[in-house]
């Protein structure tokens, strides 16, 4: 189960990835997207990780909002921060809730 865990985790990452490239490779050429990555890796795989969905910034431009999308990149490792963060508090809360839930299994099978 652990095993299958990690390998949907790694997977997503991977997807996640590979959709930034495509994105940022239709909008600006590939040349651009991996200046971006060598640029932001660190940012980039650490959100992949979480599989946060701050990556619909990168499809902005191509539904019109071009305007939108270039405010948002004067803040783009702010965003990236707080996105981080959010990560953070979201895996922080589900772990407590898997200890919750581990808990009440233990004590019901105890008493079955």
């Amino acid at each position: 189960m652990m095993r299958s865990a990690v390998f949907k985790g790694l997977a997503g990452t991977a997807l996640i990835t590979g959709f930034y490239f495509a994105v940022l490779s239709a909008v600006s050429g590939w040349a651009f997207a991996r200046s971006q990555f060598a640029a932001d890796w660190y940012w980039i795989i650490g959100l992949a990780l979480g599989c946060c969905s701050h990556y619909l910034i990168n499809i902005l431009p191509i539904i019109g909002v071009a305007g939108f999308a270039a405010l948002i990149a004067q803040y783009q490792r702010e965003l990236f921060l707080v996105s981080l963060g959010m990560n953070v508090l979201g895996i922080g809360y589900l772990v407590q809730k898997l200890t919750v839930f581990r808990a009440v299994d233990n004590n019901t099978v105890r008493h079955a």
